[in-house]
């Protein structure tokens, strides 16, 4: 779709340090999701496969978390394409590196593992018993509070009901009465491939009333890349990270 993308649309100036023009593969950028699934889905509606040909009535977002904890229920599934056996524990590293050994062999479609994976996952899904699809429910709503599962919908009604049950991944709106604290820490990954993985991030607030009833909120962000550990060169390179931090 970024490929055969005839439009010239100017990247987020963070973005124009590694690309001039901008598409479906870094429309995924703003931290209210449904702005976010909104331009991903005006990419793909005017690239070359589907301009004119076919429209898109809603995007779903979902963190590695959901495909993790879908293999823990389906138990190992075998590739039989690719020669892949994924597991909740090795599908992340392994997914990555057959995409870029793909790359390196310049396949035209370097993520088309992907297609046998998702049939295979479904299948499994499908047939669960009543026991499986009731903690299969149970995880649903936990990705939902977590946001590893997000849902964006052309559709007025849809997309209301989907802010309605926690899951439209909308940035929080204060009201005009709000009174209490806010905080949100987003980074985004500008250029550094599959770096995220190997990145331990911890997070520190403190928060100190004076005597005068002020309150002084201390933040710490800590970063640690552990890619050298790696024996992949794609885990070794820079993580250039773009944080946004949001207070009242």
């Amino acid at each position: 779709a970024d490929n055969l993308l005839d439009e010239k649309v100017v990247p987020p100036k963070p973005l124009q340090i590694i690309a001039a023009g901008w598409g479906a593969a870094g429309a995924n950028w703003f931290f209210d999701f449904p702005l976010s699934a909104a331009k991903t889905i005006e990419f793909f509606e005017t690239s070359g496969p589907y301009d004119g040909k076919a429209t898109f009535d809603a995007a779903v977002a979902v963190s590695p978390k959901v495909l993790g904890d879908m293999l823990r229920l389906t138990g190992p599934i075998k590739l039989n394409e690719s020669n892949l056996i994924l597991n909740q524990d090795n599908f992340l590293p392994e997914l990555q590196k057959h995409v870029q050994f793909s790359r390196s062999r310049r396949s035209t479609y370097p993520k088309e593992v992907l297609r046998e994976l998702v049939p295979a996952i479904v299948a499994r899904l499908a047939a669960f018993d009543s026991s499986k699809n009731s903690e299969f429910l149970n995880l649903t709503a936990r990705w939902i509070e977590e946001k590893d599962l997000m849902v964006y919908f052309k559709n007025k009604d849809l997309e209301e009901l989907a802010d309605y049950s926690g899951a439209s991944g909308a940035a929080y709106s204060p009201p005009a009465s709000f009174t209490g604290d806010y905080l949100a820490i987003v980074d985004a990954n500008i250029g550094s491939g599959k770096t995220d993985f190997v990145i331990e991030q911890d997070v520190v607030l403190s928060s100190q009333i004076g005597s005068d009833g002020m309150v002084t909120d201390h933040l710490i962000v800590e970063r640690r890349h552990t890619g050298n550990k790696s024996q992949y060169s794609w885990y070794k390179i820079a993580n250039e990270n773009y944080l946004q931090i949001y207070v009242p």
